[in-house]
């Protein structure tokens, strides 16, 4: 990511974190439209700590997530969170590990 991507980025979840939290999701699809990924630091389970990783949209509301290292026993059913610094900026539920 560069610096513009990153300013970029930072406009974008700061500006989704002032909002009430039901009002996140589409003011993020709207803002990230033709975005094609983000980098983040994701944490899957409690005591994992967060990795770097890319994460792409997919269709449906789901994510593709490439760490940039490979971590262990990551299984479907697990949650995801994405993080920036010590903000929550996402997460989900682990569908299928590849």
């Amino acid at each position: 990511m560069n610096l513009e991507d990153w300013r970029r980025a930072k406009e974008v979840f700061d500006a989704a974190w002032e909002l009430e939290p039901r009002a996140r999701k589409s003011y993020l699809a709207a803002a990230c439209r033709g975005e094609e990924s983000v980098r983040a630091e994701v944490r899957v389970r409690y005591r994992h700590v967060a990795a770097p990783a890319t994460i792409t949209p997919l269709e449906n509301d789901r994510a593709l997530i490439v760490f940039d290292e490979p971590q262990r026993a990551i299984t479907p059913g697990q949650a995801s969170v994405f993080y920036r610094g010590d903000e929550v900026i996402g997460g989900g539920w682990i569908v299928r590990s590849v």
